[in-house]
């Protein structure tokens, strides 16, 4: 089964602008993962009184309603995108990021990249 490994930008745009339930229903062939290192970022996003704190909340509840699909995984670095290309090049995975420069630098290593265009999630 291929897997995917999400970054914390990709999940809060997910909470933000995608319903998640069809995001699972379109890529139920993949394994969800979600590296710790992901996890603490949204923990400490989820305290502050910013924007993104609320999205950061609501994914968080939203991985553990859900832990049927999303699997946390174990970190390799606590540099969250660092982190995130690493476990995708040991799981052979696709990077789902928002980020400009981990979409780059998973191009580089020739990692397939699920990101929003439009607000519609797409793999290249």
């Amino acid at each position: 089964m291929r897997k995917i490994i999400f970054d914390t930008s990709f999940l809060i745009s997910l909470a933000e602008y995608y319903s998640i339930d069809e995001f699972i229903n379109r890529y139920m062939e993949y394994e969800f993962l979600i590296p710790r290192s992901v996890v603490n970022e949204l923990n400490k996003l989820a305290r502050c009184s910013f924007k993104k704190a609320s999205s950061s909340r609501l994914i968080l509840k939203i991985i553990k309603n859900y832990s049927k699909y999303f699997k946390i995984i174990e970190s390799t670095s606590d540099k969250v995108d660092e982190d995130v290309i690493c476990l995708a090049k040991r799981y052979n995975a696709i990077v789902a990021t928002t980020d400009r420069s981990v979409r780059r630098k998973a191009g580089e290593y020739g990692i397939k990249v699920l990101y929003f265009r439009d607000k519609y999630p797409i793999i290249d």
